[in-house]
């Protein structure tokens, strides 16, 4: 088993191949399996109870929309970031900027996006309680958490607007 996945560059569109028996895939895909890599530590004890993430997935989905995100779960891949974007149609962001190249007039519908939470973050963990005491806020922190993972995964078009946000965050900090 290998202990660590690099992203794969598809810029050709052709299928996937494998290496050793084993499919390759690029590790910012939705569909990336990785059960049969053993995890550093599994302290459940720190992370968010099922039953609040449950109700925090629904809670990101509802808020964010459909057209930011296509679905919202906890991810199992995950250890220091408290969440992340993964793209779920295919089109890589390295694919999305060569279509933009080609044609800079045109526009390229919103990436689908799966978002995963990490239940062990303190970030997901703080923004679960201040959902239940500072909607607007939580809203605020979450559009923040949002707009990170998708500048991590490449796929953040403007950020003009996560640096107005982040101003915004700041500015309430007493």
């Amino acid at each position: 088993t290998c202990g660590f996945v690099l992203p794969k560059p598809n810029f050709s569109g052709f299928s996937e191949g494998e290496f050793g028996g084993k499919k390759i895939v690029s590790i910012d895909s939705a569909d990336i399996d990785l059960s049969d890599i053993p995890l550093e530590s599994e302290n459940k004890e720190s992370a968010l109870p099922e039953e609040d993430v449950k109700t925090l997935c629904e809670w990101i989905k509802s808020t964010l929309g459909d057209t930011k995100v296509k679905e919202v779960s906890a991810g199992k891949r995950l250890v220091e970031s408290p969440a992340a974007a993964l793209n779920a149609d295919g089109l890589t962001p390295q694919m999305r900027a060569m279509l933009k190249a080609f044609n800079p007039e045109g526009t390229l519908p919103n990436p689908a996006i799966n978002f995963e939470i990490n239940p062990k973050s303190e970030l997901i963990k703080n923004l679960n309680d201040l959902r239940k005491n500072n909607e607007s806020l939580a809203k605020l922190v979450l559009d923040q958490i949002y707009d990170n993972a998708m500048l991590s995964a490449g796929l953040l078009e403007n950020p003009q607007n996560m640096v107005k946000r982040l101003n915004e965050l700041m500015a309430k900090i007493k």
